[in-house]
């Protein structure tokens, strides 16, 4: 039999997934749209998206695949502000924390394309912004196709969680296997999924629960490092970019590999400990810590 946790009337992760899509809605809607703004719009769309994967079972496959599409894609329009802003902040965080490493390497003209690229971005985003106002008309969509349809009255399929735990535990074991950016990327999204869905049902679970949530939170956050690290390299690398100096680039060439190789061994040090048990294990110690405290 599926293994099942008895939750409250209001289903947590429907509450979850109304509160993000308002509050994205809420961000975006306004006469002054700044930076901040759209990291929290973008925060809330992936914790909607975190929400309904653990509605899934309930949902229906259609259902899901249809409103998981339409805030993956309102997401997607305002991906390019962070992007920007992330090249420029990793650039910046880099040759800080190495600057007796990079001294002597002219560095500037990636620098100035990196702040020219964020100052092109942030006028996209000026009001009226076609990038804003196609993500608010797609939230929009999701919130009328889905008002009244969302489950209130039912148990937390645990199956949502254990199959969200075995395709992030697959993903690490790739990522340990190939190392390369695109691999390393799939595993952190797959992380970042682990923790927004079990963030959405943690009253329902136990002490547990908040040990892995500063587990995967810590990996999260080492591997978003490393994939803008990479990003920024691309960057460099890049036809478009404004060419650097072959001794400058070399320096940020080896800079860059050597910080991301440390980044790597401390997330497969903490994923070690995170995917440690096969997807059944996991499930079972969750739903028996949760016992236990009930």
């Amino acid at each position: 039999m599926t293994p099942r946790t008895p939750v409250s009337r209001e289903h947590p992760a429907t509450r979850q997934l109304v509160s993000a899509v308002d509050e994205a809605l809420s961000k975006l809607q306004t006469k002054r749209i700044t930076d901040h703004r759209i990291h929290q719009a973008r925060r809330a769309l992936k914790k909607a998206r975190a929400a309904l994967r653990v509605l899934r079972p309930a949902l229906g496959e259609r259902s899901y695949r249809l409103e998981n599409v339409s805030l993956r894609d309102a997401g997607r329009h305002l991906s390019p502000l962070r992007d920007a802003k992330a090249a420029l902040e990793t650039f910046e965080a880099l040759t800080t924390r190495f600057a007796d490493r990079l001294k002597g390497f002219d560095l500037e003209p990636l620098k100035r394309a990196l702040e020219l690229e964020l100052v092109s971005v942030r006028r996209t985003m000026r009001p009226p912004s076609v990038p804003v106002l196609a993500c608010i008309d797609l939230i929009q969509i999701h919130r009328e196709r889905s008002r009244g349809a969302l489950p209130t009255g039912l148990t937390l399929d645990a199956m949502a969680l254990k199959k969200i735990y075995r395709k992030g535990r697959k993903m690490f074991i790739a990522a340990t296997q190939a190392g390369t950016p695109e691999a390393l990327h799939e595993w952190r999204k797959q992380v970042k999924y682990l923790l927004n869905a079990v963030e959405a049902v943690q009253a329902e679970l136990g002490r547990r629960a908040e040990k892995l949530l500063r587990r995967a939170g810590k990996i999260a956050d080492l591997l978003g490092e490393d994939h803008d690290l990479a990003a920024l390299m691309a960057i460099a690398n890049g036809e478009n970019a404004e060419p650097l100096a072959d001794d400058a680039k070399q320096a940020l060439a080896a800079t860059v590999a050597h910080r991301r190789s440390k980044l790597q061994r401390r997330a497969v040090h903490h994923g070690d400990r995170a995917y440690k048990h096969k997807p059944g294990r996991f499930l079972h110690g969750l739903l028996e810590d949760a016992s236990a405290e009930t």
